[in-house]
């Protein structure tokens, strides 16, 4: 990765994602994003394999933390339905009960939808 493909690459990330890797790489965290990438781009005209590496190490827990965020919802969703299922199907439940799981599960349905 040269010094432009990564300038671009991190003027795509937010300001989050550019902030930790300052300080992975031992940046002063100067201020605004912009700063921050002028800094992570002047460790890179020192040592360009040691902020690749940073930056791939960086991009490679995004997404893994990513994906157990989705698959966390994923699971939220399956227990909801096992709840909304036995609600559904016991006499006993109050309507009230039965009127609030409605709602709630309008809503888990646009947060958490079906796959």
């Amino acid at each position: 990765m040269n010094r432009q493909d990564l300038q671009k690459e991190l003027t795509g990330k937010g300001i989050i994602f550019v902030n930790r890797l300052v300080k992975a790489l031992g940046g002063k965290k100067i201020g605004s994003k912009n700063q921050d990438i002028e800094e992570i781009l002047g460790f890179y005209d020192e040592t360009p394999e040691r902020v690749v590496s940073a930056f791939e190490t960086a991009e490679l827990t995004r997404k893994s933390r990513f994906s157990k965020i989705k698959d966390a919802f994923h699971e939220i969703r399956n227990d909801w339905e096992k709840l909304v299922e036995f609600i559904a199907t016991n006499e006993n439940v109050p309507q009230a009960v039965q009127d609030a799981v409605e709602k709630i599960d309008s809503i888990i349905d646009a947060i958490f939808p079906v796959k």
